[in-house]
């Protein structure tokens, strides 16, 4: 049940990228594919933690070393992880902690080198996220690619860029240590920039607001005469539901794991 990185070293996760694939065509197969995406790419943040409450979660809280070049940043970053501990203060996830939440969002920072030792075999690791997430992204970019083979109406240029020539404007976002919303920005002015893309006019504009998936985005699309069928929220739900008994009722049964 320890998490290991999606590519050669874990199998599930080949497995549901093939699942995601397999259903591209469906109405709600790139909602999929977005669903898909984010579990693959944990797996390169989550490794070398199970996913289920469990005492090799357990972190030796001294050991976490932060590694930055920018003293702010670290100082934000060690604020948030001591947020991050006082929430978890007594309660069972402190006890017996799930994932990595013995170390906060560590793993999840692109940017970010660090250490720590685990509690139960007293292991010391140290961890380049950068390089993590630039595979991740290596991985993302074929999964992406093999999505839009014989998919059309996915597909914004018929002839994109190869991973050689957005690898090094990938790589410039991931090594910026800054805010969540400073690193959001970096994406787009990439977008709109055309650096990894032909953008079309509606990817200029892209953004990301929790508002239009929420209950009453879904109420006013159907306001409006619009249906299930190009109902975003509904078509997310599906995919999640189907993904969910892929990998309850399948995928990891056939792994031996029954949970």
């Amino acid at each position: 049940m320890i998490c290991q990185k999606g590519q050669k070293e874990n199998l599930p996760a080949q497995k549901i990228l093939d699942y995601a694939l397999e259903h591209k065509k469906e109405p709600f197969g790139i909602h999929l594919v977005g669903i898909v995406a984010h579990v693959y790419a944990d797996t390169f943040s989550h490794y070398g933690f199970v996913g289920l409450s469990s005492h090799r979660n357990k972190v030796k809280a001294d050991s976490i070393q932060i590694h930055s070049s920018s003293s702010s940043i670290r100082r934000y970053i060690e604020s948030k992880l001591e947020v991050f501990k006082s929430r978890l203060m007594g309660s069972m996830a402190e006890v017996i902690p799930v994932g990595h939440g013995a170390v906060g969002t560590l793993p999840d920072r692109p940017y970010l080198s660090w250490e720590y030792e685990y509690e139960f075999s007293g292991e010391r690791v140290e961890r380049n996220n950068y390089e993590d997430f630039k595979e991740a992204c290596q991985g993302l970019y074929e999964f992406f690619k093999n999505f839009l083979e014989n998919n059309p109406q996915h597909k914004a240029s018929e002839s994109p860029k190869s991973w050689e020539e957005i690898e090094e404007k990938i790589q410039s976002i991931l090594v910026k240590e800054a805010p969540l919303e400073e690193r959001i920005e970096e994406w787009r002015k990439a977008i709109n920039s055309g650096d990894l893309f032909s953008p079309r006019e509606e990817d200029k504009k892209i953004y990301y607001s929790s508002r239009l998936w929420d209950a009453a985005h879904i109420v006013y699309h159907f306001e409006q005469s619009g249906s299930i069928a190009d109902c975003n929220p509904c078509l997310f739900f599906k995919a999640a539901w189907n993904y969910r008994q892929f990998v309850l009722q399948r995928l990891l049964p056939e792994m031996k794991i029954l949970v």
